[in-house]
């Protein structure tokens, strides 16, 4: 995605930022805009343009604070967690004594 046309955004390859700087940067300036809309005269003020943002901006919030979390109840388990985890399930499976427990 190009965003050349921002002039928020740095266009040489040496300060290049990833999509989420790029949204955290238009969020930032939809912030000013929506304050700058906010304090500005009736006659100044783009119509519609505050209710749009109000809109647009808790959205681009929600996104950039997403976290799995949130949708599992629990962060996800990393490669050696879940290696871990089946030699410990494949150790009780093998076990002699079914009272040992292999710790988790």
């Amino acid at each position: 995605m190009s965003l050349s046309y921002l002039q928020f955004v740095p266009q040489d390859p040496r300060f290049s930022v990833g999509d989420i700087e790029q949204i955290l940067l238009i969020t930032k300036e939809l912030k000013k805009i929506r304050l700058r809309e906010s304090t500005a005269d009736i006659e100044e003020t783009t119509p519609g343009l505050e209710e749009l943002l109000d809109k647009v901006i808790p959205l681009l919030d929600r996104w950039i604070d997403y976290d799995s979390e949130d949708d599992y109840g629990e962060p996800p388990l990393s490669a050696a967690e879940r290696h871990h985890a089946s030699w410990c399930e494949h150790q009780e499976a093998h076990s002699s004594d079914p009272y040992i427990s292999w710790k988790r």
